[in-house]
């Protein structure tokens, strides 16, 4: 009967391990795996949600992406899951404070979640993605309509004044369209536009009007993918990509 219960034991334990190739890490729905490095045990986020973040992509030996090289936090919404065990509920495990390292499939992330044409070169089949996250806060999207309305008021006089300042002592003449985007063509291309439901690639560098450099895609190494018609949070960035 030792016998018997002895080799019990040792196949529920190999079971278990078999189950979750990483000890280390907690298993979730899907391929999700976590480990937190520091948490807070607050309330989660939930679904229209959103989340600043800092968020690092890797495989074992090589990083993809790391938001930090912006010098700011990012800002996702979280929306429905794309498949079992994604970004989207990776984040509804965090509070606000909490860092944590998430494990997932490399394909489903960068084709399902990304919307990639193709899995980047390098990547192996069936290899894992190790996200490293740390959620700073998560608010409501009224909340932040409230938090950026009054931001504008606040900045919409001034920002006038600074803006005409800039155009006249850089001696430029902008094209301005219905909704306040001024646009400085530096070179016409003979390509078609955009249509919605296509996926273009740009590259795009972000900057203050003293020179501050805030993003650079150039810094990466690679374009940014975007699927033309699809809400990104920045109206202005949307707009110009669809006169590009």
């Amino acid at each position: 009967m030792k016998k018997i219960n002895y080799f019990i034991g040792l196949i529920a334990m190999l079971t278990v391990v078999a189950c979750n190739p990483y000890p280390d890490f907690e298993k979730h729905e899907g391929k999700l795996f976590s480990k937190f490095h520091l948490k807070n045990g607050g309330t989660h986020p939930e679904v229209t949600n959103i989340a600043i973040i800092d968020l690092l992509y890797r495989t074992k030996d090589s990083i993809f992406y790391d938001s930090r090289i912006t010098g700011a936090p990012i800002n996702l919404t979280i929306n429905k899951p794309d498949f079992r065990g994604d970004l989207n509920q990776a984040l509804q495990l965090m509070s606000a404070g909490d860092s944590a390292t998430f494990i997932l499939p490399a394909d489903s992330f960068f084709l399902r979640t990304l919307k990639y044409n193709r899995i980047p070169r390098g990547i192996l089949k069936n290899e894992m993605l190790f996200l490293e996250i740390k959620m700073h806060r998560f608010y409501t999207q009224e909340a932040r309509d409230a938090e950026v309305k009054l931001w504008k008021s606040g900045l919409k006089a001034k920002e006038g004044i600074t803006i005409k300042e800039y155009l006249e002592t850089a001696k430029l003449r902008p094209d301005t369209t219905a909704s306040g985007l001024m646009v400085i063509r530096q070179k016409n291309g003979k390509g078609a536009t955009a249509k919605p439901g296509d996926k273009i690639r740009v590259n795009m560098v972000l900057s203050l009007l003293n020179g501050k450099k805030v993003f650079s895609s150039y810094d990466q190494n690679k374009p940014l993918l975007f699927e033309y018609g699809r809400r990104i949070e920045n109206k202005g960035v949307e707009e110009a990509l669809g006169l590009l």
